[in-house]
């Protein structure tokens, strides 16, 4: 007689894997984890004024988790929308290995916490709460609008000219003060009513 824990066990128990998500969690069995808690890449780059859809393309972090992943376009409203498609994708698949009434708690930026908590929601997810990791100080920044007359269709001459004008000019941006913490549940299924559900 075969023991399922023991044949599900032995590859993934007590193991630190390092792997892309998308090819590791499809080969785990369903409604087998307990609780999930992640960080996942922001889809946000750092390139202040070096910023060009070339060089964000090109651009590899080494804190980036997802490598093949691009790190992301500044201003770019898709973006949000490109984190979506992703992430439910992953969502997805999470909802399939946790097991009824398990958690998952999910780390994001104020910029995209709204698409990550409808990819949650709309691959299954029951949305229970929002926790706020607050950071101890938060601080004012900007950058110069360089980046955005590199891009005007006129002669390098005239950039020149216009960057000399605007030279102390700053583009206003908030350094935020919390990360959002996204807690999300599996529905319960054929399971007894726990304490918690009577206060629902």
């Amino acid at each position: 007689m075969t023991n399922n824990y023991t044949e599900f066990a032995n590859p993934w128990l007590d193991q630190l894997i390092n792997a892309d998500v998308l090819e590791t969690l499809p080969q785990m069995p369903p409604a087998w984890i307990d609780a999930v808690i992640t960080d996942p890449p922001y889809f946000l780059d750092k390139l202040d004024n070096e910023w060009t859809p070339e060089r964000a393309a090109r651009r590899v972090y080494k804190k980036q988790t997802v490598h093949n992943l691009p790190p992301g376009m500044k201003f770019d409203p898709a973006q949000g929308r490109r984190f979506y498609e992703w992430y439910i994708e992953v969502s997805r698949e999470l909802f399939r290995v946790l097991k009824p009434g398990g958690f998952f708690f999910s780390f994001s930026s104020p910029r995209l916490y709204h698409r990550m908590a409808c990819a949650v929601e709309d691959a299954g997810f029951h949305i229970r709460d929002c926790f706020m990791w607050l950071y101890t100080q938060s601080q004012p920044k900007a950058m110069s609008l360089h980046h955005f007359v590199d891009r005007m269709p006129v002669g390098e001459a005239e950039k020149a000219a216009i960057k000399s004008r605007l030279e102390h000019w700053k583009t206003p941006q908030l350094k935020s003060c919390f990360e959002p913490i996204l807690v999300a549940q599996k529905p319960r299924e054929n399971r007894a009513p726990a304490f918690a559900d009577l206060l629902d």
